[in-house]
């Protein structure tokens, strides 16, 4: 009977685990496939505007917010018998600490609107978004660890539906068709997440002060993290807009947009092989995990050549003609997203050891290098050396992270180091070599038809090893 019921858990939370991981490949699947709609839609300075309020929102909100839904991980098993309670009093700390930053804008707005590069209509705009947000990624954490995937998913699509369809509308139907991409994409997205703000405070009824306590002391040291991650990732836009302004802000944040798809390989690919490289950790079958990665990476690699490869076509669909000179930022970036795969082979065994405080230190490491190199670079050499100085970025977490598992834990050379440098110096020559062939397109297409017919040979060469990833298991006596 007890084994039925465990394989019964086992079974729901490999469920939840599948819904909830398709379910964010939809959204940023979407966000691919919506942005050809508003680079058509708005011009390139209102394009770049809003890469940039984007950019400012996701800081803002990590400041403000403080996320304290992250504790909830943890807190379901402490606060068992009163998680309800327990959500509405993080949530309601949450909205103290967002109004008492509210305040402090208000005092000192110019200064605010100086630093931000943005109106205060906007800056007022994000952080009513931030004044109800957490309610939806609230719930959304409650239920995906209580394995109620339906409702994670019903949360997940009626916000990717009301910030979309109304975005589209509203610079359809507005004159000031930057305020009204802002709105759609935050405001109304506010307006859906008060009906769960208010649906939280009545079900939990009332405050705890010790639960406060408890989510604070989660929850803020993960901040220098969570904001690190973000300015590595989002301070190029930011950047650029200040120094270049917004139509080269535009034409970068369309590239890294979708360069980003190999982002998503990443996070797929990531999701089924960190359970098997977890289990063999545990099972201490080393050599498996030895054998098996540089497969694993070369897959990872193929992806990001191809995106690399086929870039000028990319960037023409989704942009048009007017955002060709993007097409250059598109290879350095994928070779960034090819060092960040490589960083987080080490960084799983760095979760696996309960070693997060390295994590923390490697990405604010990495992030203050690229603010540094960006403000240094990009005068000198333009918008595209922000992929460039990302990627250095990158590299540097790499190197980090190889000490780190090699000098602080058990499982020093799990990995063969060897053939990952190889791997990532070849890479460094296919991103070299796309920039060259941009500019000679039938030799191109002859490269891609030949990697495309490798490519698939070695697919079906490896197809045991790729459905077994694929189904997060490799088979034990291959």
């Amino acid at each position: 009977m007890a084994d039925r019921m465990n394989k019964g858990k086992k079974a729901s939370v490999a469920k939840v685990g599948i819904i909830y991981t398709l379910s964010n490949l939809v959204i940023r699947g979407m966000a691919f496939i919506t942005t050809p709609i508003f680079t058509r839609l708005l011009t390139k300075s209102e394009y770049g505007e809003f890469s940039n309020i984007s950019s400012w929102a996701h800081i803002i909100a990590i400041i403000v917010t403080l996320q304290l839904y992250v504790s909830i991980v943890r807190a379901k098993y402490d606060y068992e018998n009163e998680l309800d309670k327990y959500l509405s009093s993080i949530l309601l700390l949450g909205n103290l600490i967002t109004v008492a930053w509210y305040v402090v804008f208000e005092v000192n707005s110019t200064w605010f609107e100086t630093l931000l590069k943005m109106d205060k209509p906007y800056i007022r705009l994000i952080f009513v978004y931030a004044f109800f947000s957490p309610a939806m990624q609230i719930l959304t954490f409650k239920n995906r660890i209580c394995c109620n995937y339906q409702k994670v998913v019903f949360f997940t699509w009626i916000t990717l539906f009301v910030s979309t369809l109304g975005s589209v509308v509203l610079v359809l139907a507005m004159q000031d068709r930057l305020m009204g991409r802002t709105i759609g994409n935050y405001f109304l997205i506010a307006i859906v997440d008060a009906g769960l703000w208010l649906y939280i405070l009545i079900k939990g009824k009332g405050i705890c002060l010790q639960h406060w306590k408890y989510a604070l002391k989660f929850s803020v040291p993960l901040i220098p993290h969570e904001l690190a991650g973000t300015l590595l990732a989002m301070s190029d836009r930011i950047i650029i807009k200040r120094l270049c302004g917004a139509e080269d802000a535009a034409l970068y944040s369309l590239a890294y947009t979708i360069s980003s798809i190999a982002n998503v390989l990443l996070t797929s690919l990531n999701q089924a092989w960190q359970p098997w490289l977890y289990d063999h950790i545990r099972d201490k079958k080393l050599s498996d995990i030895r054998k098996y990665t540089i497969p694993y990476t070369i897959v990872f690699a193929a992806g990001c050549t191809f995106i690399m490869l086929i870039g000028p076509e990319i960037v023409l669909i989704f942009g048009g003609k007017a955002y060709i000179p993007a097409k250059y930022v598109i290879p350095p970036v994928c070779y960034g997203t090819m060092l960040q795969f490589v960083y987080t082979l080490y960084a799983n065994i760095e979760f696996y050891e309960k070693k997060t405080g390295w994590i923390s230190a490697a990405t604010m490491m990495a992030a203050f290098a690229n603010i540094v190199l960006n403000f240094i670079a990009i005068p000198i050499f333009g918008y595209i050396s922000a992929a460039y100085t990302t990627a250095i970025g990158f590299l540097l977490m790499v190197i980090f992270h190889y000490y780190v598992v090699n000098k602080k834990t058990e499982y020093g050379h799990v990995y063969n180091e060897k053939i990952l440098i190889v791997i990532m110096t070849v890479m460094l020559f296919v991103m070299i070599g796309a920039n060259f062939l941009y500019d000679y397109l039938v030799i191109r297409y002859l490269v891609v038809l030949g990697f495309v017919l490798t490519a698939t040979i070695g697919a079906i060469k490896n197809k045991k090893f790729i459905i077994g990833v694929l189904d997060k298991k490799i088979a034990k006596n291959k």
